[in-house]
């Protein structure tokens, strides 16, 4: 192999990792990274806890829309987008559904379908089921989930697809999230009754692995959504491990409204090879009207 031939194969294989982190985020808005247990610093008034929060922000028919951007070498490039709807499943459920995907143009170099879809309950917002297909290049994988809290179990079901599958079953915290369920979790949590600084701790299970995550508030300000103007934000963060494409100080930046429907409206991620940005691109039936948006 030529010198120039491995350079370019090795820059090809980042920016499909640049690419892959960025559907991470646009999908999830948060990237679950394993931190070290530290004394939690959580408000006793603050009126919640991991296993039971109430919804005060979103209802059925919800459907917000992300669009992501990378950098690479100063060049901001769009990539791809996803769309995220709430429905009624019953009277005690709602299902949500995340479906991410890169434009056509893209689709030749790195083409992305993935979907992520939750059953949490109405009452307490954790998951009772959650599944997820993914098609990213060449891999491909079938992930399905049952929580089972009476038991302290999460019953899984993952392999290449749904016929290649193999079950197993994992003890998990009582009061476990997917990554589903945990984004509309952290959209509920009344920020008004919290300290800055403050670091909110939740268990997450993806992979066949429960990690334990801290996500700190970091306070309020006015942001720039590109494309979108100007909009009053609620401002969260998490750290992110060190390797091959973090900085050892490397974190998650994660912007939310200032208002009672707290819509993620920007995420950022710092790489060592690049840069990735989700924005706000479109919203529908919100269940109150969007008040953060600042007027010219």
């Amino acid at each position: 192999m030529t010198t120039n031939t491995f350079k370019q194969t090795k820059t090809f294989s980042f920016l499909k990792k640049i690419i892959y982190c960025s559907f991470i985020l646009m999908s999830c808005s948060f990237i679950p990274i394993k931190t070290v247990e530290t004394p939690v610093d959580l408000d006793e008034n603050a009126g919640f806890t991991p296993c039971k929060i109430k919804n005060t922000t979103f209802k059925a028919g919800e459907v917000l829309t992300h669009k992501v951007f990378y950098n690479w070498n100063f060049v901001w490039m769009s990539a791809g987008e996803s769309v995220s709807k709430v429905y009624n499943r019953n009277s005690k459920e709602y299902k949500i559904g995340i479906r991410g995907k890169t434009y056509s143009s893209y689709d030749w170099f790195y083409r992305v379908r993935d979907y992520f879809e939750t059953t949490i309950s109405k009452e307490t917002l954790r998951p009772s089921t959650c599944y997820r297909t993914v098609e990213e290049g060449r891999y491909r994988l079938y992930d399905k989930v049952d929580f089972a809290f009476d038991k302290q179990q999460a019953i899984s079901v993952r392999g290449k697809s749904k016929k290649e599958a193999t079950k197993r079953a994992f003890d998990v915290d009582n009061c476990v999230h997917d990554m589903v369920s945990m984004i509309y979790y952290f959209r509920n949590v009344n920020y008004n009754r919290i300290k800055k600084g403050t670091n909110m701790p939740i268990s997450l299970f993806m992979d066949r692995e429960e990690w334990k995550l801290q996500l700190r508030y970091e306070g309020k300000e006015t942001i720039n959504v590109r494309g979108k103007g100007k909009y009053k934000a609620i401002k969260l963060s998490t750290r992110v491990s060190a390797g091959e494409l973090f900085d050892k100080n490397s974190s998650v930046t994660i912007w939310v409204s200032d208002d009672k429907n707290k819509v993620p409206l920007q995420v950022k991620l710092e790489l060592s090879i690049g840069s990735v940005r989700v924005y706000l691109k479109d919203y529908k039936n919100l269940r109150y009207p969007m008040t953060a948006k600042v007027e010219k």
